[in-house]
């Protein structure tokens, strides 16, 4: 039961850190167009 649990919270974190880099991948790629536009 605790071994399973452990495993469901590495695995959030691996997602975690996956969508937090594709987010500052993202983010980092179209901020200089949103300051280019003002």
């Amino acid at each position: 039961m605790i071994l399973i649990s452990h495993k469901k919270f590495t695995f959030s974190i691996l997602i975690l850190k996956f969508v937090a880099f594709w987010a500052s991948k993202f983010i980092l790629d179209f901020l200089p167009f949103y300051f280019f536009k003002f």
